[in-house]
């Protein structure tokens, strides 16, 4: 069997990348993509040729296109023994998809995508990537069979220290050809030129997730409603999606009409204009219950701001307790509500705090220094676990 981290190998002695396929089972707006999608805008302007293929349809593909992507939408399924024919015909796609296409390498942003292409990328001597953005936890059985009579990729990519820790051994059990490399998500700090300044009054908090159960927003609403009860003038201003899970969707503004918060909670669904709204708020909060490396809270950092975020997944390796803002445990909304009355009653805190996280993020995330970074895992260059802390 070939050694599949040499098939990386062959191409960084070649030339390197210069053309890349970047692939996504899901073509929603969440992090992972917001992420790819920024890092493949970098690589176009390193003149490296990127296409961008959702296996799904979504907001993140016209996202792509309108920031000059090539990307498109094509349905594929992974291989599955239940439906051979289905399987066959899907493999036979793929394959001709890269017969087309041509890239030097296919870097799929998922293990969903990376099991659709697997047996496309060996037929076809293309070296491929499984992108782990997972906040899930997974186990030797899920990982046993993910690409059980499927070829294994090239290499898998963690975005935080704590899964690469948890799972390094056990991917090097299973999969021993394939390296295992750690690149913690980025931002394009182009997009956020102006550090945050000081408003009025100081209370509008804001976040930034899909409307899921994990991301527990009926946390943030718990907590404004502690903070209002405290006397505090504040207001929440929530960016994200609201069409992914309508039943949650519909509990939650429930919830805000038995919280009395009618007119204090503000959903403001998919948005274009992210940096300018992170501008216009004093206080980031993030309270899911389960994270990998949150790029929602790396965009908060970029834009000056304090962050106030659970301590789930990678979030204490962006957030340094104290420093660039709070971390407490998850589903605690009490909590969560303390933390930011504290940055209430001290703005001097609050600035400084932000100050500190847009000095982490140009230091550990901007986007630019992780291109540079996953250009020498596209090489098959050695990587050792990096500082990723706060």
């Amino acid at each position: 069997m070939p050694n599949r981290s040499s098939e990386l190998d062959r191409v960084g002695k070649k030339r390197g990348a210069r053309r890349v396929l970047f692939v996504a089972s899901s073509a929603r707006l969440a992090g992972g993509n917001r992420f790819l999608t920024t890092t493949a805008v970098e690589m176009q302007r390193r003149s490296i040729e990127v296409d961008y293929l959702f296996l799904s349809n979504g907001p993140a593909v016209a996202r792509a296109q309108a920031l000059g992507l090539a990307a498109s939408h094509l349905p594929l399924s992974a291989p599955d023994a239940g439906t051979p024919l289905r399987s066959l015909i899907d493999t036979g796609r793929a394959i001709a998809n890269l017969g087309r296409k041509g890239p030097d390498l296919v870097h799929a942003n998922d293990l969903a995508a990376a099991r659709a292409f697997a047996i496309a990328c060996r037929c076809a001597g293309v070296p491929l990537i499984c992108h782990l953005h997972t906040p899930d936890e997974l186990t030797r059985p899920y990982l046993e069979w993910v690409f059980r009579r499927l070829p294994a990729p090239s290499a898998f990519i963690e975005v935080c220290s704590h899964h690469f820790q948890t799972r390094h051994e056990l991917l090097s059990e299973l999969y021993p050809r394939s390296r295992h490399a750690l690149l913690p998500n980025g931002v394009d700090l182009s997009e956020f030129p102006a550090p945050h300044t000081d408003s009025s009054n100081g209370g509008r908090i804001g976040a930034i997730a899909n409307l899921l159960p994990h991301k527990r927003v009926e946390d943030l609403l718990q907590m404004t409603r502690r903070l209002r009860d405290g006397g505090h003038d504040v207001d929440l201003h929530l960016i994200g999606d609201d069409s992914l899970d309508p039943a949650y969707t519909a509990r939650l503004h429930s919830l805000t009409d038995e919280l009395g918060l009618e007119r204090l909670a503000h959903f403001l669904g998919r948005r274009e204009d992210v940096p300018t709204l992170l501008a216009s708020f004093d206080i980031f909060v993030h309270a899911s219950a389960a994270e990998a490396h949150p790029v929602a809270i790396l965009e908060a950092q970029a834009a000056g701001l304090p962050v106030v975020a659970t301590t789930v997944g990678g979030t204490s390796e962006i957030v340094e307790e104290g420093v660039s803002g709070y971390l407490v445990p998850p589903r605690q909304p009490e909590q969560l509500a303390e933390r930011v009355e504290r940055l209430l009653r001290d703005r001097s805190l609050a600035r400084r705090m932000g100050e500190s996280g847009r000095h982490r993020v140009e230091l550990r995330s901007d986007v630019r220094h992780v291109v540079d970074s996953l250009l020498r895992i596209y090489q098959g260059e050695p990587t050792e676990l990096p500082d990723a802390g706060p």
